[in-house]
């Protein structure tokens, strides 16, 4: 079988799932159906005809896929603010057009590098800046910069982030947008806009799992963006071509304050952290049980309350939450909880046993 172009196929799967959401909004499952089995057969042939998306020696999760690409409840989330922002005249979205805006990315780890890539298949000119990872660009004509650096040391007042920041304000032009996506604590963006009064900040976290970021990138399930300024948030849609394109559409582009935004992505994580953590307990059952968790594990994936995410017990050889961020954000949760006046007696157990979990040692 003929190998196709790699660009022709991201095209075609770009046309097809926007055909694939305009059907779902007009309720025609039929024709919904049929598109996604055309996106998956596409996707299932790039997987067999090479390893360029494979993650490590699994292939990509096919569920998963189809998952961010349908869904069968499109409500609208998109404030009205920003959908009447991205409209034009004729009720159409104002996307797709225009010259590449100039954009820099500063820490290019795994979220700065699946950000640059969706940037740049939007046709913008990208920018890098991570001296570690030998990226010197220049940011002096960037009309936007996205920060991707680590913070892991929140408690210590996000020295890594204000430092990135501070060098960017030095070298971007003035009406340059800063765009956070490294995880940050409630009240931070404030934080950031009072030491650089005259900088427009917004909050945009990601919600990218280290192993999938390229596809989670492309394939996301919804769009944060932190900032009471609309305007500014759809022009930020816009820098995502077809990606944003299609989840506005979807109405799964989602305009909240910063600190709205900042509790969603702990939030998210910490329960996630939770939900491995009762997987672990219900596997312990299981072995007492002398019965198959991975039988319960199977009847978990079919419910449509619960996804199969976070219940492998034995996700990456070794018992419960590791990573760079599940244990870092929970623990960030549980001090905004302690320090506003609430206990988060739940989160803490839960902190507790995974720790507990991942002394236990590997497989």
């Amino acid at each position: 079988m003929a190998e196709c172009d790699p660009k022709q196929t991201e095209k075609r799967i770009d046309w097809l799932t926007n055909k694939l959401v305009e059907a779902e909004r007009d309720g025609d499952h039929e024709q919904a159906h049929k598109l996604l089995a055309r996106l998956m057969r596409i996707h299932r042939d790039r997987v067999r005809s090479t390893d360029r998306l494979t993650r490590g020696s699994r292939p990509i999760n096919q569920k998963e896929l189809s998952r961010n690409l349908y869904k069968k409840s499109l409500r609208q989330r998109t404030p009205k603010g920003i959908k009447e922002e991205c409209m034009n005249d004729n009720g159409r979205v104002k996307f797709g057009s225009g010259n590449p805006t100039s954009v820099g990315i500063v820490g290019c780890g795994v979220v700065g590098s699946a950000t640059a890539h969706v940037l740049t298949k939007a046709g913008n000119k990208v920018s890098k800046y991570d001296p570690d990872k030998g990226h010197e660009d220049s940011l002096t004509d960037c009309k936007w910069i996205f920060f991707c650096v680590p913070t892991w040391d929140f408690r210590d007042g996000y020295s890594i982030l204000f430092e990135a920041i501070e060098h960017a304000d030095s070298e971007a032009p003035s009406d340059c947008t800063f765009v956070v996506r490294s995880t940050i604590g409630p009240r931070v963006v404030e934080l950031l806009k009072g030491r650089f009064s005259t900088r427009e900040f917004v909050y945009m976290p990601e919600f990218l799992r280290d192993a999938h970021a390229f596809d989670d990138a492309m394939f996301p399930d919804k769009i944060v963006i932190g900032t009471s300024n609309h305007s500014l948030g759809c022009e930020l849609v816009k820098l995502f071509g077809e990606v944003g394109t299609r989840m506005f559409r979807a109405g799964r582009v989602l305009v909240v304050d910063p600190d709205e935004a900042s509790v969603a992505k702990t939030a998210l994580n910490s329960l996630a952290l939770m939900k491995v953590v009762f997987a672990n307990e219900v596997y312990d059952l299981c072995l007492q049980l002398g019965i198959d968790y991975g039988k319960i594990h199977s009847i978990f994936e079919l419910d449509k309350n619960v996804n199969e995410r976070h219940l492998d017990v034995w996700h990456g050889g070794h018992r419960g939450a590791g990573g760079k961020c599940l244990p870092v954000d929970s623990l960030r949760m549980l001090e905004c909880m302690k320090s506003r006046g609430v206990k988060g007696k739940t989160l803490d157990e839960a902190i507790k046993k995974n720790n507990e979990l991942l002394k236990g040692g590997q497989k």
